[in-house]
């Protein structure tokens, strides 16, 4: 069952706190554009869908999967 983990990325985006992968293909998974506060529910909203529809079409067969906690 795949889920997102947080994953520290520094190389590409030293600004973002916020960054996430998939836990069965380490795809990264952030908040565009970097934010220094917390994440907004509408921000948790759309990571999850996106992480839904990337686990649809790479992970087809491990569903359910979990997203972050909203």
């Amino acid at each position: 069952m795949p889920s997102l983990t947080p994953f520290l990325w520094e190389a590409a985006r030293p600004l973002s706190p916020y960054v996430w992968s998939c836990s069965e293909c380490q795809a990264a998974f952030d908040l565009a554009p970097p934010r220094l506060l917390s994440p907004t529910q509408e921000q948790v909203d759309q990571i999850n869908l996106q992480f839904e529809a990337h686990c649809k079409q790479v992970h087809p067969r491990l569903f359910p999967v979990i997203g972050l906690a909203t």
